[in-house]
Formats: structure tokens, C-alpha cells, sequence
């Protein structure tokens, strides 16, 4: 009589277990990492907004960025799913808020403390999550949940 070659039905019980364990750890993972990317995202997006606000405001010292093509001439280009939601950025102070859409409030939370010295406004809901940028360089965005 031969001896068959090949893996027992135990063995290949034992590794499809194995597998989905390593599946089950490893997804929930994979998504933070995602969102972290998201928000690293935003978080370059409005340091992008801020030079160019500032190149903007190099050029016209006596307006005050209120909109997207502001930010556009001094050379923003926004990333993917990222959009200007609101500015009043001047030579003397403000700030520009902009939106993502890949995160929300199922994912981030905003912070629980402002930065001193700032007042802010911002929103995380179903449609996506606020961060800014203060005249100064500080940037205040979501907190991956």
C-alpha cells in the first residue's frame, strides 16, 4: 500500500484558523493606519495653505485670504478629497480651515484642548472633518480615534 503525500484536513484546519487570527488583528490596524495617513494629509495641506497664503499675502499685504483662489494664486494646489472651507488669514493674524472628506466623526475626534491664545470653530461629522491653521504655523486637526 502507497503512503499518500499531502496535508491532513486537521493541518489545513489549524493553518485557515491561524490565518483568519492574524486577519482579525491586522484589519482594525490597517484602517487606523489609513486615517492616520488622512489626517497627516490635511495636516500637510494646511501647511501648504499657510505658505501660500503667506506668498499671497507678500504680493497684496493689504487684503485678508477669504477664498480658495487667494490661496491659489500664492500656489496651493489641494490634495485629493481636501477642500478650503473658510479663511480671514491677513498680514496681522487669522486663519484657514479646510475639510477632508475621507475622515468623520466615525473615525476622529476633535481635540479636547485650543492651543492658547486661539479660538476655533471646528466641526468633525458624517460629511468629513475641519482642521486649521493659525497666521502663526500652528495647526490644529483631528485626533484618530
Amino acid at each position: 500500500m502507497k503512503k499518500e503525500k499531502g496535508f491532513t484536513l486537521v493541518e489545513l484546519l489549524i493553518v485557515v484558523a491561524i490565518i483568519g487570527i492574524l486577519a482579525a488583528i491586522a484589519i482594525p490596524q490597517f484602517n487606523k493606519y489609513k486615517i492616520r495617513g488622512y489626517v497627516a494629509s490635511l495636516r500637510s495641506d494646511l501647511k501648504n495653505a499657510h505658505t501660500a497664503a503667506q506668498a499671497y499675502l507678500t504680493d497684496y499685504p493689504n487684503l485678508t485670504v477669504t477664498v480658495a483662489t487667494q490661496l491659489t494664486r500664492g500656489g496651493y494646489k489641494p490634495s485629493q478629497n481636501i477642500s478650503f472651507k473658510s479663511g480671514d488669514m491677513g498680514t496681522a493674524g487669522g486663519s484657514i480651515i479646510l475639510r477632508s472628506t475621507n475622515i468623520n466623526s466615525t473615525n476622529v475626534e476633535l481635540p479636547q484642548s485650543k492651543p492658547s491664545g486661539y479660538t476655533w470653530e471646528l466641526v468633525v461629522d458624517a460629511d468629513g472633518g475641519d482642521g486649521e491653521v493659525m497666521y502663526d504655523g500652528t495647526t490644529v486637526v483631528p485626533i484618530v480615534k
